[in-house]
């Protein structure tokens, strides 16, 4: 029979055992991770948001071309970002390396609006900067081939075989017919939360979402702690509001857009029907 002091050391080590594995729990060491996005749809706001969920990540950009994840990038990186296209190459290299993948999008509207609000700042097109932003707008709703024509990290020829906006999203789309384990889609709307025009009850929902698909355990209260550091992280001068599209769209450009991507905007949800407007 053992007498209090042995019984006294094996509670004491079972108490440090059971307090060991749980912080080994809650200090989870995330997967690997890609931030797979179209152009223009929130790249940085995801990356913030993992960086909040787990500030140790380190994210890098793809080596030399947006569209492909080569051998050194999943050799050398445990993060990174890149508009990498779902193709073959890129899911085997992906997955034979542990990587999880979180795919982001947003309003096709939204995105064109946003491409040429950064083509007019940082003048990396030069073949949508000669225009004006209402033509260029134009241009980018018919013509994504313009990728091709614009910085050295757009060398990829494929670039050159794109067509509108449509054709866009749905080469990027090819991402979401993936398993929920490898790959996890959200939205710009689903992350913006409250203060970019959305929902802090779905940014919330979505950030532990994100969390439990890259390995790491996050809890209610801290989901929403993070929510709050998200508004000024996110959009400071408020240009990056959801729908801010009704600002920049002339009559026409509805018009193009119909032509051009109308039943997209009804496939992703963002309208209901055709009938849609500046109002």
């Amino acid at each position: 029979m053992m007498n209090k002091y042995y019984c006294r050391v094996i509670k004491n080590k079972t108490l440090y055992l059971g307090v060991l594995l749980l912080s080994l729990q809650v200090s989870a060491v995330p997967s690997n991770i890609l931030i797979a996005s179209i152009p223009k749809c929130g790249t940085q706001l995801l990356q913030i948001c993992i960086n909040l969920i787990s500030p140790e990540i380190k994210f890098k950009h793809a080596e030399n071309d947006h569209l492909v994840i080569t051998d050194k990038d999943v050799k050398t990186k445990k993060a990174i970002i890149g508009h990498a296209l779902p193709t073959a190459e890129n899911i085997e290299r992906l997955k034979k390396a542990g990587f999880k993948v979180v795919f982001i999008f947003r309003d096709p509207r939204d995105q064109a609006v946003s491409m040429i609000n950064m083509v007019k700042r940082k003048k990396w097109f030069p073949r949508l900067v000669s225009k004006s932003f209402d033509e260029a707008l134009s241009q980018w709703i018919f013509n994504t081939s313009e990728l091709y024509w614009g910085i050295n990290h757009w060398i990829n020829p494929e670039l050159k075989d794109f067509k509108g906006i449509d054709d866009l999203y749905h080469r990027y789309f090819e991402w979401t017919k993936f398993g929920d384990d490898f790959v996890y889609v959200t939205s710009y709307e689903k992350l913006a939360g409250a203060y970019s025009g959305g929902s802090s009850d779905v940014q919330v929902r979505e950030l532990k979402n994100i969390a439990r698909h890259i390995g790491i355990d996050l809890s209610h209260e801290r989901a929403l702690e993070l929510s709050e550091q998200t508004h000024g992280e996110i959009d400071p001068n408020g240009r990056k509001r959801i729908g801010s599209w009704r600002r920049y769209f002339k009559p026409h450009h509805v018009e193009e857009f119909k032509d051009v991507a109308g039943d997209l905007l009804i496939d992703l949800g963002y309208e209901k029907n055709s009938s849609w407007n500046l109002n």
